[in-house]
């Protein structure tokens, strides 16, 4: 009889152990996946900033050109350009 609570011991032993070990590989997967779905985020957000960037150099440059018409001068406004590089 003590046998038998022995195996019926170690049988819980292993379902709980077998659970928890699936349990914890469930998580780590989740995570990777997690943390690559807001890795490849950060990476377009900072793309995309940069060539919002790059357009506003573009129309603020394009502003800065002297008009080449007969046409009275137009003030037209001063943009800055503020970049800053967070790698």
């Amino acid at each position: 009889m003590l046998t038998e609570w022995g195996r019926r011991g170690d049988a819980a032993l292993t379902r709980g152990t077998d659970a928890a070990h699936e349990a914890v590989h469930a998580t780590v997967v989740h995570l990777r996946r997690i943390v690559g779905a807001v890795s490849v985020a950060l990476g377009r957000v900072r793309r995309e900033a940069q060539d919002l960037v790059w357009d506003y150099q573009d129309v603020a440059a394009d502003l800065r050109r002297p008009s080449v018409s007969d046409e009275p001068q137009i003030e037209r406004p001063v943009l800055r350009v503020v970049r800053t590089d967070a790698s």
